[in-house]
Formats: C-alpha cells, sequence, structure tokens
C-alpha cells in the first residue's frame, strides 16, 4: 500500500465535506439485482467525511481463498451525525477487517449479516480478524443503535479472531440469538 495514496486498491472510495448536506451512498439495494461483488482487492468500500451509508447484500471477497479482501471490506471514518445502515445479508469472505468504523456520532445498524473466515497472521495486531469493530477517540453514546443477528463464523475453523469489538462506545444494543445485552459502558 502506498502511503501517499492509502485508497488504492479500493474498489469504492467515497469522501465528503462537513458541509452539512444530507449526503448518502447505497451500496447494493436488498435484492440479488442491486447487489456488488468484490474480490481480490485491498479495500471493498473505503468512506471518508459526513455521509449517510447504506449497505445491503453485498458480497466481500468469495468462497475461494484466493479472491480475498486483503484489508477493509468496509471501513468507513468520521461519519459525523449520519445514519449507518450495513444489513440484509452483506457477505464477508476470507477478510481481515470486515467492518471498522471509527468516530460514529448518528445511528448505527449492523444486522443480519454472515462473517465467514477471517484472516490474520499468526501475532496480530491492530485489530486483525475482526468481524465489527467501533472505536472513537473520546467517550461516544450512540443512541438507537445497534448490532444484531449477524452469523459470525459457522464452524471451528472459520473463527474470527474477535466477533464484536466496541471501544469508547455506549448505548448500542448488541442483540443475540439468546439474549439481549445492552452495552452502558465499555
Amino acid at each position: 500500500e502506498d502511503v501517499l495514496f492509502p485508497e488504492s486498491g479500493t474498489g469504492i472510495y467515497a469522501t465528503s465535506y462537513y458541509d452539512y448536506t444530507n449526503r448518502k451512498i447505497t451500496l447494493g439495494n436488498g435484492n440479488s439485482n442491486g447487489s456488488n461483488t468484490f474480490k481480490n482487492s485491498i479495500n471493498g468500500l473505503l468512506g471518508v467525511g459526513e455521509m449517510n451509508y447504506y449497505i445491503y447484500e453485498n458480497k466481500f471477497g468469495s468462497s475461494s481463498p484466493s479472491e480475498p479482501i486483503s484489508k477493509f471490506c468496509i471501513k468507513i471514518e468520521n461519519s459525523g451525525g449520519k445514519e449507518i445502515l450495513i444489513e440484509d445479508g452483506n457477505e464477508f469472505y476470507e477478510y481481515t477487517h470486515g467492518i471498522d468504523i471509527s468516530e460514529p456520532l448518528g445511528k448505527l445498524y449492523i444486522h443480519e449479516n454472515i462473517f465467514h473466515k477471517a484472516l490474520f497472521p499468526t501475532n496480530p495486531i491492530n485489530f486483525e480478524g475482526t468481524a465489527i469493530n467501533v472505536y472513537s477517540s473520546v467517550p461516544t453514546n450512540l443512541y438507537n443503535s445497534e448490532i444484531s443477528l449477524n452469523t459470525i463464523g459457522s464452524t471451528s475453523r472459520d473463527q474470527t479472531r474477535i466477533g464484536i469489538h466496541l471501544s469508547l462506545i455506549s448505548k448500542v444494543n448488541i442483540k443475540t440469538s439468546f439474549k439481549n445485552i445492552p452495552i452502558e459502558d465499555i
């Protein structure tokens, strides 16, 4: 990866200035005719700046180990007070980072996605091999936000290093098929 061009090798690179508009990116439309496939690249979607994100039914990587997303399937930074919805069967295959969201301020909804095998080295660093990573540099409340009903790994050989990691993020409801776990303070 070139230090001067971190977006090199990215399927979609979206940026937005902080001008208080209601920009959005919709990736897929929730049906098989509107889905996208990203494979054999460094990043799938890299988004930076104030923007709404609606991501439905896309594939990142493939079931073939020779077509991985080598860094981030979805990487979103500094989205401002906007919505991030990642739902309806997005599939993540052979990835180093599934969903990586930094400095969110608006509603976050990550629902019914499938995370297959994660890739990480013998001595992983920087949360390599994590399915869902949401973090902030200051304590942040994400009211009306939810991470729910995601499938993370399906066999003993198909696991992530970390399933869901939240850092300095509060007020996100984590729902599993077993019970609801409100995250009040992390």
